[in-house]
């Protein structure tokens, strides 16, 4: 029996959403907008300032990627612990930014 956690459907639909973005081949893709968007739906406060900051890093990691300055493990790594810090709360989300900022 397969048993499905959220942080394997974290991980399955970043990891889908990743390879569409590098196909996609554009830095103002659309595919971006849906990992902000997944990722902020994840958040339990939904302020503006906050999704600004999230989709900020969100668009580094991507572009980053895009450039081939981040490997597809580490941008993905980056992108699922944001989106699994996300409900915990904003504090801890930007301690996340921080921390995998850091790799």
């Amino acid at each position: 029996m397969i048993v499905e956690t959220s942080t394997h459907v974290v991980r399955s639909v970043l990891s889908v959403l990743l390879t569409v973005y590098k196909m996609d081949n554009r830095e103002d893709s659309d595919v971006a907008l849906d990992v902000i968007e997944f990722i902020a739906l994840r958040m339990r406060e939904r302020q503006d300032h906050q999704v600004a900051e999230m989709g900020s890093f969100v668009r580094a990691c991507l572009i980053g990627y895009l450039h081939g300055r981040l490997s597809y493990d580490a941008a993905h790594e980056r992108l699922v612990a944001a989106a699994l810090y996300a409900p915990v709360g904003h504090v801890c989300l930007r301690e996340a930014f921080r921390c995998s900022g850091r790799s």
